[in-house]
């Protein structure tokens, strides 16, 4: 089955609003990329994952130093939750969740 023009135009268009509205967008920066370099040594990663867990690792950070509750880190990947345990973030694998 495929999607008509129409459908595609429209699905994209939800998809582009949920984005906007349910995630944040952060800039790699250079404290981001030293923390996924630090990760990928530590721990048997792919590069995007390690800047996925580097981007929340340093999230967390930052809000516990200004006192809100820590995040909680979604991922599948069994390697990439063990990570976030060893790096003490809160995680749950939504495959859990049936």
């Amino acid at each position: 089955m495929s999607l008509s023009r129409s459908d595609y135009q429209k699905v994209a268009l939800d998809f582009e609003i949920f984005c906007q509205n349910e995630y944040q967008i952060i800039e790699i920066t250079e404290e981001i990329t030293e923390t996924s370099r630090e990760l990928l040594e530590k721990y048997p990663l792919r590069a995007s994952d390690s800047i996925q867990l580097a981007s929340a690792f340093l999230t967390n950070e930052n809000l516990k130093q200004d006192n809100f509750q820590e995040l909680v880190f979604p991922a599948s990947d069994q390697k990439l939750l063990d990570a976030a345990v060893a790096e003490n973030l809160q995680n749950d694998d939504p495959q859990n969740h049936p």
